[in-house]
């Protein structure tokens, strides 16, 4: 299918509500409209590409049948589709086979189907009475679960979301549904001001932008309900805590998670949740911060050369959704809009080069020759190692059985195929703690070398934290905790000839303790035959 104009348009509309006329870009000279437009218009492009041919986006069917194929029309009706288009057509036969089950696919369905009578799509209102008559049974104590298990404040956030598209479609939300919900959702909020995902977690980004954009929708439905007002204000205070917490915290490269970190966990899908929370309560700003131009220009850097958001997996489909629907304010911005952007569109002649994706190439085996030390237990809660220099790893020479913080060294054999969890290697669980891992990188540049240093590029695969020395220097910090085990970062490196010591530092919240480590030349491909990774440093040849 061809995208022209009839889709540029609409899909550019919403953004001119954010961003000043023409702001320029440092990065390539264009301004920051023309840079959204086109990353929409990319991101559209590839995400019809996905559609199966039966008009489905499959994804975990088992348990959020038309979830997936919901959330993809909902972000293409927002992004500017056509109400005509065979796209949207075959999304719509398919999910009205759909028997709804799921808090998250009922909710994302009703916000479908609210777009569209948005658009004078009337004849779709009641396909959602099944959708929405599940939410209304699917309440927990005020809260909302999956079909399975226990309540969460995720379900509850999109549960919220679909109530608001349900009353938009003219049911009844009872009042005593509303009024059950709003002390639910403050009791699980913590002691720092933010929510969790559920009791007993930690605050972070995602969870507390979406609750706070759950009670604007709770305030909207129950506006006429004197218990619901009565209930709000007494929360008000409460309300200003997970205010001032986001404000304080509020960051575009990361979701922040506690006090201190952050976790590249669900990363897009608090930047929708930051959209959905400020367009609903009307905020241009979060403290000093233009939310809306900062996340848009992170988006716009981080597109890949074909069109979608974060790395090829699962979530790439969802992770595309969720920035396009950042990007075109799609919670205020009415879908099928005109504006006179297009004009500025023909006069910027400028093209846009897409971020290409680099990843270590296929062949690259995982380093499996490391010394270990751990796990070094902590507290209950975070890793504590936000300062390691009691450890003093940036002067620590690590070789079999020296010691560490009363642990030995031992040499250990990780897997070569993928990341390695320590517990499971060891058996010693390190919930919650820390590890250090060492290696020495060893380059011994031919004679026919062109250059005697190598540049080399680190892919650390890790879950919870890692901070990393080479030579005593420290060279890279990431306090992302429960994120995706993924090559999601790289290090630059600089090695002369010789031996170098290389120093990791993990950290374990939950799940595994997970390490791996994989090393590269500047475009992912394999290093020449003279560097090595290893243990320990190699002998000196006798002469």
């Amino acid at each position: 299918m061809a995208f022209g104009r009839r889709l540029l348009l609409p899909a550019l509309a919403g953004c001119a509500l954010a961003l000043a006329p023409r702001a320029a870009s440092a990065q390539s000279g264009v301004s920051l409209e023309l840079r959204v437009q086109r990353a929409i218009e990319h991101g559209v492009a590839w995400l019809v590409k996905e559609q199966q041919p039966d008009g489905r986006w499959p994804g975990n069917e088992n348990d959020h049948p038309g979830g997936e194929t919901a959330l993809a029309a909902l972000t293409l009706v927002k992004s500017g589709l056509e109400r005509d288009d065979p796209h949207l057509r075959d999304a719509l036969a398919a999910l009205r086979k759909v028997e709804w089950k799921s808090t998250y696919s009922a909710s994302v369905y009703l916000m479908l189907l609210a777009a569209l009578v948005d658009k004078s799509h009337t004849s779709v209102a009641g396909e959602g009475r099944p959708a929405f008559d599940l939410l209304l049974a699917n309440q927990r104590e005020g809260l909302w679960p999956y079909p399975w298990g226990g309540a969460d404040m995720s379900n509850t956030q999109f549960a919220l979301l679909g109530l608001r598209a349900g009353a938009q479609l003219g049911f009844e939300v009872p009042d005593k549904l509303l009024e059950q919900a709003i002390p639910a959702l403050f009791r699980l909020q913590r002691p720092d001001g933010g929510f969790p995902y559920d009791l007993g977690r930690e605050s972070t980004g995602s969870m507390t932008a979406a609750t706070l954009g759950g009670l604007c929708a709770l305030a909207e439905l129950g506006r006429r309900d004197e218990r619901v007002v009565a209930l709000l204000v007494r929360h008000r205070a409460d309300l200003a805590r997970a205010e001032s917490w986001m404000e304080a915290r509020f960051r575009t490269g990361a979701n922040p998670y506690g006090e201190r970190y952050e976790t590249t966990g669900w990363h897009y899908a608090y930047l929708w949740a930051i959209e959905r929370w400020c367009g609903l309560a009307q905020r241009t700003k979060l403290g000093t911060h233009d939310w809306y131009r900062e996340g848009a220009a992170w988006l716009v850097d981080e597109q890949q050369a074909g069109g979608s958001w974060g790395y090829a997996g699962s979530s790439e489909r969802l992770n595309t959704c969720f920035a396009l629907l950042f990007l075109r304010r799609a919670t205020i911005s009415a879908p099928f809009e005109l504006g006179e952007m297009w004009k500025q569109i023909e006069r910027e002649k400028a093209a846009q080069s897409a971020r290409p994706r680099i990843s270590p190439a296929g062949e690259i085996r995982f380093e499996s020759d490391w010394l270990y030390c751990g796990p070094l237990h902590d507290k209950p809660g975070l890793p504590q190692f936000l300062d390691p220099s009691a450890l003093h790893l940036d002067k620590l020479h690590a070789r079999e059985r020296v010691k560490l913080a009363g642990g030995d060294f031992e040499r250990v054999t990780l897997k070569s195929d993928d990341w390695t969890n320590l517990d499971e290697l060891t058996k010693r669980e390190m919930e919650p703690g820390e590890g250090v891992l060492a290696a020495v990188l060893v380059w011994e540049p031919g004679k026919d070398a062109p250059e005697p240093a190598l540049d080399v590029l680190f892919w650390p695969r890790f879950e919870d934290g890692i901070k990393v020395w080479l030579d005593g220097k420290p060279v890279v910090e990431s306090l992302r905790m429960q994120s995706a085990i993924e090559d999601c970062m790289h290090v630059d490196l600089s090695l002369a000839p010789g031996v170098h010591e290389l120093v990791v530092l993990i950290g374990d919240v939950g799940g595994a303790a997970a390490f791996g480590a994989r090393f590269s030349d500047a475009q992912g491909k394999a290093l020449p035959a003279g560097f090595r990774c290893v243990a320990e440093p190699p002998r000196a040849r006798k002469r």
